[in-house]
C-alpha cells in the first residue's frame, strides 16, 4: 500500500509488479497482488492485471494516511520515494532503446504519423511510461542514495538522456523533460553538497533547514 500511496498517478498491477521488482531491498520484490487480492472491496483494479488500481472510495486512503483514526493499519512515508525513484530509473534503464516506436521515417513530424497513439500504446508500457514522466519527481522526495545518484548520473550523461526525450516526445509529454532536469539538478546539488559536509545527519538535517 506504501507503493500505491504514494505513486504520482494510478498503475495496474501488472506495472506495479514490474516497478516492484526493481525495488533496491530484495525483499520487496513479491508480487503485490498477495495482499491486493485481499482488498477487492476496497479497491478497484485489485483482482485485475490491466486496471489501475484506485480506491472505491477517496476516504479509504485519507484514513490509511491518518495515523489517529488508522491506528495499526496506518501507512508511513517511510522510503517510498527512493524505492520509487530507484525503481523508475531502473525501468527507464532497461526498458528505453533507439526509435521504440519502430518509426519507418525520422524524416516527418510526429503529428505527420497517423498511427502514433497506437504505436506509443503498443510499445511503452504503463510501467516505462510512468517511469518517464516521474523519475525526478520521486528523486525530489528521496534522500541521498550514492547508488540512486549513479543512476542519475547513467540517465544524463549517456544516449539513455535521448531515448527517455524520444519517449517524451512521442507521447507528447515533451515539456515535462525541462521540469524533471531542473528537479533532478536541484537534488544533485543538494547531495553534493552533503557529500561535501560528510553526509552526517546533522549537516544534512541543517542543509535542509537552510533550504540547500
Amino acid at each position: 500500500m506504501q507503493q500505491i500511496l504514494w505513486l504520482k498517478e494510478p498503475l495496474p498491477i501488472s506495472a506495479l509488479d514490474f516497478m516492484r521488482d526493481r525495488f533496491p531491498q530484495e525483499d520487496e520484490h513479491y508480487p503485490v497482488g498477495f495482499i491486493l487480492n485481499f482488498m477487492a472491496s476496497l479497491l478497484a483494479g485489485a483482482n485485475e492485471l490491466s486496471t489501475p488500481v484506485r480506491p472505491l472510495h477517496a476516504s479509504f486512503y485519507d484514513f490509511l494516511l491518518d495515523e489517529k483514526r488508522s491506528g495499526d493499519f496506518f501507512i508511513q512515508e517511510g522510503d517510498a520515494h527512493r524505492n520509487l525513484a530507484v525503481a523508475s530509473l531502473s525501468v527507464m534503464q532497461a526498458g528505453l532503446h533507439f526509435n521504440i516506436c519502430k518509426l519507418e521515417t525520422s524524416y516527418i513530424s510526429n503529428s505527420e504519423v497517423a498511427d502514433l497513439e497506437k504505436r506509443v500504446e503498443d510499445n511503452i508500457p504503463p510501467h516505462l511510461l510512468y517511469s518517464c514522466r516521474f523519475w525526478a519527481t520521486h528523486l525530489q522526495g528521496a534522500a541521498f542514495d550514492p547508488d540512486l545518484a549513479e543512476l542519475v548520473r547513467g540517465l544524463v550523461t549517456g544516449e539513455q538522456m535521448l531515448f527517455w526525450l524520444e519517449a517524451l516526445g512521442v507521447s507528447k509529454l515533451i515539456r515535462e523533460a525541462c521540469k524533471a532536469l531542473i528537479s533532478a539538478e536541484g537534488w544533485l546539488q543538494v547531495s553534493l553538497f552533503m557529500c561535501n559536509m560528510g553526509c552526517h545527519p546533522t549537516n544534512i538535517e541543517l542543509a535542509q533547514k537552510n533550504g540547500v
